[in-house]
């Protein structure tokens, strides 16, 4: 079956995770700031859930247009039939939510209230017993609103594809996977030499650098992503395509990356994340002062990929062009040749970087949340 896809980014990574989908789906292109449109078909939905690394939520779409009131949302909605309806079956429940940037005269809630109810009547017109649940509900709609333009889907993959289901230990500081996994492609590394975070934390780095090395789907952490129950959508085809999944994992029988942290309680937790993944084999955990790596490491060849503290939740802002510039220093000292760096102090990195002798090969803006951060790849 034919299907089109509305899938989710953190802003500032459409070309990673555009490159992502392209591996599982069709026509591929950016609408918009952490938005991607996509074709395939249900094994494409399975797919990209099971192993989506830098995105965060896969719709399937159901309509689109163009938006000066809510009116035409509402129309377009009526037009669409049967491209709504089949995503319920009798005793189904469903919400509606929206996700709107950009000037209306309404709000996201009344945009939210006026589709639902034309979903509804047209379900209650064809005979469904279907009823409302904005709390737990089957089929949850998503209305996407970006300026002009509009983009109806249902969620195939339940909560965000960012929570991994791996994570047993949260750090106070905790990097989003999904960026995670983004760094580490960005990077090109493939695994062949060995990548150090020097500021751990929970290792959310190393783990995800261990599971695309060792080709562990994301997806199979969870037990099941809601796009099996919908109607047209045989079982059989995601359920086939995880074992598909499971199969190609390899390992872990070699270290791939070094997990150094100065706390032992964040290090400790960073082991139990790992063990949880089922990666803690791939890593080598390092209780340790990240301006002294010398002390750890023997001089190779190595990469990196770190989340310093920005002076937000941990460590006072004055102390960081200390620490920036002593961590740099040091992986340098051990052979780092190459490695990525996200941060919010732009300045502190910049600075730090040059007075370390590496080169900024990329500055990227990338949204963590509400925050502004900025992925830096360095190179000697």
């Amino acid at each position: 079956m034919k299907l089109w896809m509305l899938i989710s980014t953190p802003g500032g990574l459409e070309d990673v995770a555009s490159s992502e989908v392209s591996r599982f789906a069709r026509n591929v292109s950016v609408l918009d700031t952490g938005l991607i449109r996509a074709e395939g078909d249900e094994h494409s939905v399975a797919r990209l859930n099971i192993w989506g690394r830098t995105f965060t939520r896969v719709l399937i779409g159901v309509c689109e247009g163009e938006l000066r009131d809510l009116n035409d949302v509402v129309r377009e909605v009526y037009n669409a039939g049967d491209e709504v309806l089949k995503f319920f079956r009798d005793g189904h429940t469903f919400a509606v939510r929206c996700d709107r940037s950009g000037k209306h005269g309404f709000t996201s809630v009344d945009a939210a209230r006026e589709v639902g109810g034309a979903i509804h009547r047209m379900a209650l017109s064809a005979g469904l017993d279907v009823k409302v649940n904005l709390d737990s509900p089957t089929v949850e709609f998503v209305l996407k609103i970006r300026g002009d333009r509009f983009y109806l889907g249902v969620n195939s993959s339940g909560e965000g594809l960012n929570r991994r289901g791996y994570r047993v230990y949260s750090h106070p500081a905790a990097l989003n996977p999904v960026i995670a996994a983004a760094m580490v492609m960005m990077l090109g590394w493939g695994g062949e030499d060995m990548l150090v975070d020097p500021m751990c934390g929970g290792a959310t780095i190393p783990i995800e650098a261990a599971m695309i090395a060792l080709n562990y789907a994301p997806g199979l952490y969870r037990g099941r992503h809601p796009l099996v129950d919908i109607p047209f959508i045989e079982p059989e085809v995601y359920w086939a395509e995880r074992r598909r999944a499971l199969e190609s994992r390899r390992g872990p029988d070699r270290k791939v990356a070094y997990a150094i942290d100065i706390s032992r309680k964040h290090l400790e937790g960073g082991i139990r994340n790992a063990e949880s993944a089922g990666v803690r084999g791939a890593i080598e955990f390092i209780e340790g002062d990240s301006r002294r790596l010398t002390r750890y490491l023997k001089r190779g060849s190595y990469w990196f990929a770190t989340n310093p503290p920005y002076g937000i939740r941990m460590t006072r802002r004055e102390a960081l062009p200390s620490l920036y510039r002593g961590v740099l220093s040091s992986l340098r000292e051990v052979g780092a040749e190459r490695g990525a760096v996200i941060t919010s102090e732009t300045s502190v990195l910049e600075d730090a970087a040059q007075r370390s002798g590496y080169g900024i090969v990329e500055k990227r803006r990338v949204m963590h949340g509400n925050l502004e951060t900025y992925v830096y790849i360095l190179s000697l």
